[in-house]
């Protein structure tokens, strides 16, 4: 099967006031990765790949065979699957299909219904900020 899209965009991303992006980046706990997808905020154009972190100083990424930045420089990409991963560190998550549009159960007291035509992994991104921003995941 293939998908339209399994991955944030840059435009999702960057739609965030940064004090927002901050805040959501802050109570999911985001720690780079190898293998974790991620734009350079001056140069939005362009996805990256982290291939290393700096295991002294987990600040600096390692990008296009052996290219150093600064996390602080970076803002990251999310996979569906690392969403549902996320979500489901908090709380128990129950994450429905119901013939092509999604219904999220978060520890059975949220519940959030995707819109019409909304691609799994936006979907997903979206609820994340709505139980931030409701400081309902723990």
């Amino acid at each position: 099967m293939k998908y339209k899209r399994d991955i944030t965009t840059v435009e999702e991303i960057s739609s965030l006031e940064p004090e927002t992006l901050n805040h959501v980046l802050s109570e999911i706990g985001y720690d780079p990765s190898a293998g974790d997808f991620f734009f350079i905020k001056s140069d939005p154009n362009k996805v990256h790949i982290i291939e290393n972190v700096d295991p002294e100083n987990r600040s600096v990424l390692y990008y296009n065979d052996g290219k150093t930045i600064n996390v602080d420089e970076t803002l990251p990409l999310f996979s569906a699957g690392t969403l549902i991963q996320i979500l489901g560190v908090h709380q128990s998550v129950d994450l429905r299909d119901m013939k092509g549009s999604w219904l999220l159960i978060f520890d059975d007291r949220k519940v959030i219904e995707s819109e019409d035509g909304e691609l799994l992994v936006s979907f997903l991104w979206r609820a994340l900020q709505i139980l931030v921003a409701e400081n309902i995941l723990e």
